[in-house]
């Protein structure tokens, strides 16, 4: 295990193993069971543990347009225009290109124009929207809307007597039972076809139940006016509707004679447009160019801000910006040796350290996924506990906090709103087939220091360091591990392990309310790590 290797270590595993068919794939597993790269993922300080995509909230913080990207429209203002452009900026009803404004004319006339598929709003077959900047706006704009407003006032008018309709049968509802079968079958007015009264006689309760014997199993014949017994041919003629005239086949050659397949509009066209959709290239309208946004990421759980950029549209920083790859040690493959099943093979692994403390890494077995989650419910259940047990004294007193009461120094853990549950997974999780060696001693790496690994040397291993180290680089280092290949059914070739290291959070210093000195708090950082060499290499 203490050989070196005998190819040159760099950076590119495809090139360092030309034999495997797919480069290897590295991926960490989620809190929630997913298994992502950890350019997919993100790094939570307070919860100290790693979060995909499903375990985050997004929310909009800026929209501005593409003219005006120096100011930031208000969410008002965006919803107003259905989060449109207000500047003029449209899009091409062909394809997602922006249109240009070409002059047109002497008396400062325009017209829309793509510079990619050369459409048109004044060429033949097409629509014919000339003029100025805020005339070919407030057309789209009208285009756009067209009748709605109108139809919408109808359906509330429509909605309002139905709503009216309905109370005024509630509010006779509501009457006794007897009231209602006294005004069901006395007076002389209008009733129902089932109603049972006689021109001038009121019915008793016993001719009530007679009739209504008399009347089981029967059914009511509008063209008779009376009720007859249920037939098969009646139930038929009650399921299926009668045809009133005999309509002539369609006609293929007048089908394709409408319009030829070039000028109809695509399902993506006419989805650009949806208050419109028209269905000919002809009549495609330009629609108002989409807002342009930043949005933010916070976790579900502690609902702390893991993304958050500027809201300057031109710039391109962060005021936070937690990704795993800055602050989880990272995992590379260097070299694969042949993957040939009950055989043993080398690889070589790059990981490095991209924190400003220094790790001590330990691998060890990788431990199942429902163990490990019982395991974590076990000690976010004791460090609650604890945390109950300190806000007492011995005599079993409350102690006061050191800080304000106002809701906004509270601590966040009282306004927690439980993790989404969702039963996505993105990557199914894959059992181990390959029985990896694991490091007998914890690996050592070095602070990321960005002046240092600009100008960091290849060094030789230190004298505590493990037999298979091969070799450390400023905050990297690289080992070399052997492992067995398992199966032999030509499926992939996957190893697991556990990567844990102690994280000294200095965040979370700064939030405890119990704590007199800042403190940082040290926390056992457990992370999956999951391999995927690619099938076994095929007999020559």
């Amino acid at each position: 295990m203490a050989a070196a290797a005998t190819e040159t270590v760099g950076d590119d595993a495809v090139t360092n193993s030309p034999h495997l068919a797919t480069p290897p794939e590295v991926t960490f597993r989620c809190s929630c069971g997913v298994e992502l790269t950890d350019e997919f993922l993100y790094w939570c300080k307070y919860c100290v543990e790693l979060k995909c995509r499903n375990c985050v909230s997004q929310e909009i913080d800026s929209y501005f347009d593409t003219k005006n990207a120096d100011e930031h429209m208000p969410s008002i203002e965006a919803n107003t225009a259905k989060n449109r452009s207000t500047a003029g900026t449209m899009d091409c009803p062909v394809c997602p290109n922006v249109l240009n404004y070409v002059p047109f004319g002497e008396d400062g006339k325009l017209f829309l124009e793509c510079g990619h598929c050369l459409w048109s709003s004044k060429g033949p077959g097409t629509i014919e929207l000339i003029g100025t900047v805020d005339e070919i706006k407030a057309a789209v704009v009208a285009k756009m809307n067209g009748d709605f407003p109108k139809v919408y006032d109808e359906l509330v008018e429509q909605y309002q007597v139905v709503a009216k309709e309905e109370l005024r049968s509630l509010e006779a509802k509501r009457h006794t039972a007897s009231q209602a079968i006294q005004r069901r079958i006395g007076g002389r007015g209008i009733y129902s076809k089932y109603s049972y009264k006689r021109e001038g006689v009121q019915l008793t309760r016993g001719q009530y139940k007679e009739k209504e014997l008399e009347r089981k199993n029967k059914v009511f014949d509008e063209t008779k006016n009376e009720w007859v017994e249920e037939t098969d041919a009646s139930k038929r003629a009650g399921l299926h509707a009668q045809s009133t005239k005999d309509v002539a086949p369609l006609d293929p050659a007048t089908l394709m004679g409408l319009t030829s397949i070039d000028q109809l509009t695509s399902l993506e066209q006419r989805y650009q447009n949806l208050a419109l959709q028209t269905p000919t290239a002809a009549e495609a309208w330009p629609v108002p160019h989409r807002l342009l946004g930043k949005r933010s990421k916070r976790c579900r759980e502690c609902q702390h801000n893991l993304i958050k950029p500027e809201l300057s549209a031109k710039s391109t920083r962060y005021k936070m910006q937690l990704f795993a790859t800055s602050h989880v040690p990272q995992v590379r493959v260097v070299e694969v040796g042949k993957l040939v099943g009950q055989q043993r093979t080398n690889v070589v692994l790059r990981i490095s350290n991209p924190i400003d403390q220094e790790l001590q890494i330990t691998l060890s077995a990788a431990m199942p996924h429902e163990q490990r989650i019982a395991a974590r419910q076990a000690a976010k259940e004791a460090e609650t506990a604890a945390k109950a047990a300190a806000a007492y004294d011995g005599e079993g007193v409350a102690v006061p906090s050191l800080r304000s009461g106002s809701a906004k120094e509270k601590d966040s853990s009282e306004y927690r709103v439980p993790p989404q549950t969702t039963e996505v997974r993105l990557r199914p999780l894959v059992r181990t087939t390959a029985e990896l060696s694991m490091p007998g001693a914890p690996l050592k790496l070095a602070a990321h220091d960005p002046l240092v690994a600009l100008s960091a040397e290849e060094a030789p291993p230190e004298p505590g360091d493990d037999p298979c180290v091969l070799k450390r680089q400023g905050n990297r280092i690289i080992i070399k591990l052997p492992f067995v290949p398992i199966g032999d059914d030509g499926g992939d070739v996957v190893v697991a392990f556990d990567m844990s290291y102690k994280y000294k959070n200095v965040t979370a210093a700064f939030r405890s309310s119990q704590a007199t000195e800042t403190t940082p708090q040290v926390h056992e950082v457990v992370l999956p790590v999951q391999i995927n060499f690619g099938p076994l290499a095929t007999s020559a």
